[in-house]
């Protein structure tokens, strides 16, 4: 019988440990992180604000991976988010109807800090006009 209240406070010491390391105090849970988006786009009309006429499209592209970013619910601003909790190194590419495409490529995604958190990338893109 002792060795097996021996056998589950090590197990139990063991599991303080290992879900406090690097993160703070157990108790206190700061190593939270779900849902971050890894970029985030404003896309803005070339004067520097919008609206801008037509809905522009926001695709993320990583090797063989590929997303439309969603829109966020602010209706006065188009801003984008995507790369939900995914790393890696992405081209950015904002399209619309009668607007010059723009493309941002080497858009690095990367997980750092005492937590591994993803370090969201915030983009700012101005399109002009086709004449």
């Amino acid at each position: 019988m002792r060795m097996r209240y021996l056998t589950a406070r090590r197990v139990i010491a063991v599991a303080l440990i290992g879900a406090t390391a690097g993160c703070g105090n157990l108790f206190q849970s700061d190593c939270i992180s779900i849902g971050v988006s890894g970029i985030d786009v404003t896309v803005l009309s070339a004067s520097g604000y919008p609206p801008l006429v037509a809905l522009p499209t926001v695709r993320l592209v990583d090797g063989d991976y590929e997303e439309l970013a969603a829109r966020s619910s602010d209706t006065i601003t188009y801003r984008f988010h995507g790369a939900i909790e995914r790393p890696g190194i992405y081209s950015v590419l904002v399209e619309a109807p009668g607007y010059f495409p723009v493309r941002r490529d080497a858009v690095q995604v990367v997980r750092s800090g005492h937590c591994n958190y993803l370090q969201p990338v915030r983009l700012t893109v101005e399109r002009e006009r086709v004449p």
